[in-house]
């Protein structure tokens, strides 16, 4: 059967904007010294953890799962926030896209979103090798994912099986190309954002336990807004605390295929800058200089897999850090 799904880019809308509030350049929260946090934020309920529920394994990051004593970690991106581009640090596209994804809809777990976005990866520790994809929208936070299989989307979706270092718990893994869908509405697999990343690098740290990739900063939060991310404070302290990050690049042209309903534009023009790029149906390529033969700038070249030269500026570097948890995955699935 063949679904009508819409091509809609990225990982910069995937991965949001936490960044352009403050963040180190790998994507790492530095935590915070202010704030009403003192515990308080940790959840109590069951649910909101696996195994030994609130002191049991990986407690700290509010693992669905034990990876302990096991040959294969599982597990899922529990926060993204991107470091560049800065046209992609939007406390409006971090709020309104990623954390509606990323989130479940389990407020017993200071967690309101949606279930949609379902980053999921399987470490195997005898072979060294790293599975990842996107994962069909997850409705009972708990229940098994699974990495989504689309063949008949507009960009095919697949997971990808790479070649992983390991140095003891920590890893890294280069050269990833990689479709991760981002579902639109729970239960709904027909309506979906598919974000392309190339030459990607996938690096971070596992707690000894192999359940956690950073941490939970219920410590840190306050319960007076309700456990969210603490603006008022410098630096500003989020629910998580990152582990890890991703890297990768889009192409300026494949960037305009992917269309950003909240902004009614695509994503070459969010980054391009609408004043000069915004076509009459929000596309980079209806725009007069788009029509004339020009092509917007991007700081990264797609041939070298560098920084854009004078000869090669054809994509945009993306960058993010990211937090992940133990979480329960039962294969493939279409």
């Amino acid at each position: 059967m063949r679904l009508g799904y819409r091509a809609v880019f990225g990982i910069g809308i995937a991965l949001g904007a936490l960044a352009a509030c403050s963040s180190d350049d790998d994507g790492k929260t530095s935590g915070g010294s202010g704030g009403a946090g003192n515990g308080d934020c940790f959840p109590t309920a069951p649910s909101c953890y696996g195994p030994g529920g609130p002191s049991g394994p990986g407690h700290e990051c509010l693992a669905k799962t034990d990876n302990s004593g096991q040959k294969i970690w599982k597990g899922r991106l529990s926060q993204i926030q991107v470091t560049k581009p800065d046209a992609l640090a939007k406390p409006f596209i971090q709020s309104t896209i990623l954390d509606k994804g990323v989130n479940f809809n389990q407020p017993e777990c200071n967690s309101n979103g949606k279930g949609t976005f379902n980053w999921l990866f399987e470490f195997d520790s005898e072979s060294n090798k790293l599975k990842m994809g996107g994962g069909l929208p997850i409705e009972n936070p708990g229940d098994p994912g699974c990495f989504a299989v689309l063949p008949d989307a507009q960009i095919p979706v697949a997971p990808v099986t790479i070649d992983v270092t390991m140095n003891g718990n920590t890893f890294s893994a280069d050269g990833i190309d990689l479709t991760v869908p981002i579902f639109v509405t729970p239960g709904d697999t027909t309506n979906v954002v598919l974000l392309p990343i190339h030459g990607g690098k996938f690096q971070g740290t596992f707690s000894a336990d192999h359940n956690c990739i950073g941490a939970y900063n219920g410590d840190k939060l306050d319960p007076a807004i309700d456990c969210l991310a603490d603006m008022s404070v410098d630096p500003p302290i989020y629910p998580w605390e990152n582990g890890g990050t991703i890297e990768g690049y889009i192409g300026v042209e494949e960037s305009d295929t992917v269309f950003i309903p909240d902004l009614k534009n695509s994503l070459c023009v969010l980054l391009a800058g609408a004043a000069d790029w915004k076509g009459t149906d929000g596309y980079c390529k209806t725009s007069t200089k788009w029509v004339g033969g020009e092509r917007p700038q991007g700081d990264w070249c797609i041939a070298t897999n560098q920084p854009a030269t004078a000869d090669c500026a054809d994509a945009y570097r993306l960058t993010s850090g990211f937090a992940a948890n133990a979480y329960p995955i039962s294969g493939d699935c279409e």
